[in-house]
């Protein structure tokens, strides 16, 4: 279980680094190769261990993972309504509203007295899913350290924010392996929230004209699927009465 939340903390951690590190080339690609090492090697490390042993399920529990997670999301959804409403784009607004109430309801009702005994678990597809976000996601962070520098050189007028963007990338990487481990429904949609945020910022990194409207474009739809991602969740709930995805495989599977 150590290695699956290293997975996720790790890159958060890097993330976090990218963010204060000072735009020195040198410095930022000792970062990038060193989490780009780590990054291949621990999943090749879970292949190793749990390639025969089929899935293996893990218990986290903690009275703050809940409402951290919650208070996330809201303050994810009100950043979204912020911005869309400062750019007078409704329809994101409104989207992430009725996201965000229905999920809001779901966990204050019915939500509230859920027990989830496994959060995380590991199988074959999980570590190969593990490996390409490892090998190919730090990849691509460790390749726009030495990118940005030129991409600011030949647009000078497009504002340097380095570190923002390495930021996002990092942070990005970090909800994808949550996303991989999750087996609590309620956490792969927490993640799912935080890759949505990190998509609509990174397509909008020039802040021009062209780049708010393809931000704006790509949000609608990741919302779309939050709001449907949502009411299947409660749906799924009160239908399986579990948010444990091998319970529900096995509930198909019973049918």
């Amino acid at each position: 279980m150590n290695a699956l939340i290293f997975l996720v903390l790790f890159p958060l951690c890097i993330a976090g680094l990218a963010l204060v590190v000072p735009p020195v080339l040198n410095v930022r690609r000792i970062i990038g190769v060193t989490a780009n090492i780590v990054l291949c090697v621990v999943p090749v490390y879970l292949l190793i261990k749990y390639l025969d042993t089929g899935p293996v399920f893990f218990r986290l529990e903690s009275p703050w993972i809940s409402p951290l997670m919650l208070a996330t999301e809201i303050a994810i959804a009100l950043y979204i309504i912020y911005v869309s409403l400062r750019a007078k784009r409704t329809l994101p607004a409104l989207l992430v509203l009725v996201q965000s109430v229905v999920m809001v309801i779901f966990e204050v009702t019915s939500g509230h007295g859920m027990h989830v005994e496994h959060s995380l678990f590991v199988d074959k597809f999980s570590i190969i899913m593990a490996l390409i976000v490892g090998i190919i996601g730090s990849a691509i962070c460790l390749y726009s350290i030495g990118y940005m520098p030129e991409y600011h050189h030949h647009y000078p007028e497009v504002k340097d924010r380095r570190r923002y963007f390495g930021f996002l990338l990092y942070l990005f990487l970090s909800a994808m392996f949550g996303i991989v481990f999750s087996n609590n429904l309620m956490w792969v949609y927490f993640f799912w929230e935080i890759t949505t945020l990190c998509s609509f910022l990174l397509i909008g990194y020039r802040d021009d004209k062209a780049s708010r409207d393809s931000a704006f474009k790509a949000l609608v739809m990741n919302l779309v699927g939050g709001v449907a991602f949502a009411a299947g969740l409660v749906y799924l709930y009160h239908s399986a009465h579990t948010m444990e995805l091998d319970k529900m495989i096995r509930l198909e599977k019973s049918y």
